[in-house]
């Protein structure tokens, strides 16, 4: 595939903005750091999207989205996310929009197909050689049965 190509999709990946109408946050107290302030403060965020209600992504992105992350998608088709790991609402509310849009950029690459290899004569000879000179080897090692001396 040409370079340009790839930049191209990189490009089309990249530009996947999801409409904030279709998005909903939710606060709680997290566990993570923040001292004192953990018990006051809402820091943590959960982030809600509806799959089976979003307009803005095809079917089959759809599917291969929630074939995926099956254990982050409730009954009702509705994707869930979570961050704690900072210690402010609006850095958590960025580090979940960043998770979902490497989670709908993975789910969106398309995967290369496996070329096969194929092994050429001299190699396989060689291999084979080796396998003999190595058995050869190993069966020098053992014990010499009577009915071999005749």
């Amino acid at each position: 595939m040409p370079k340009k190509v790839k930049e191209e999709s990189k490009e089309k990946i990249k530009k996947i903005l999801i409409p904030k109408d279709e998005i909903s946050f939710d606060f709680f107290r997290s566990c993570g750091p923040g001292g004192q302030n953990v018990n006051k403060v809402s820091t943590g965020v959960r982030l809600r999207w509806n799959i089976k209600k979003s307009n803005f992504i095809d079917e089959k992105l759809k599917k291969k989205i929630e074939n995926k992350y099956k254990t982050k998608i409730t009954k009702h088709g509705e994707l869930i996310l979570e961050s704690e790991e900072e210690r402010s609402q609006f850095q958590n509310k960025k580090r979940v929009l960043e998770k979902l849009n490497l989670l709908i950029k993975s789910a969106a690459k398309e995967k290369r197909k496996r070329k096969l290899q194929t092994v050429c004569q001299k190699t396989k000879e060689e291999r084979l050689k080796e396998k003999k000179k190595i058995s050869l080897k190993k069966k020098m090692r053992q014990k010499v049965k009577p009915e071999e001396y005749v």
